[in-house]
């Protein structure tokens, strides 16, 4: 199934999204969470839209080194 083949590939320790579920969450759940994912997202497939919320995400930039001030500094 195309959820569980995507859910394999995540990878752990990563930054939340805006839901606030991280990938470990889907990595452990997916057999509690396999059911209701697909039944959300053929709904959305067929229905041809994506929620307002799925459209969403948040950049953080993370300082690699030197003046905390210059854009360049970040990544």
């Amino acid at each position: 199934e195309e959820i569980e083949v995507t859910i394999r590939k995540l990878k752990k320790k990563k930054a939340v999204g805006p839901d606030g579920i991280g990938n470990e969450a889907w990595i452990y759940g997916i057999e509690k969470l396999r059911g209701k994912m697909k039944e959300i997202l053929n709904k959305m497939w067929n229905g041809g839209k994506l929620t307002k919320e799925w459209k969403e995400g948040i950049i953080t930039p993370i300082y690699k080194k030197g003046d905390k001030k210059k854009a360049e500094n970040y990544r």
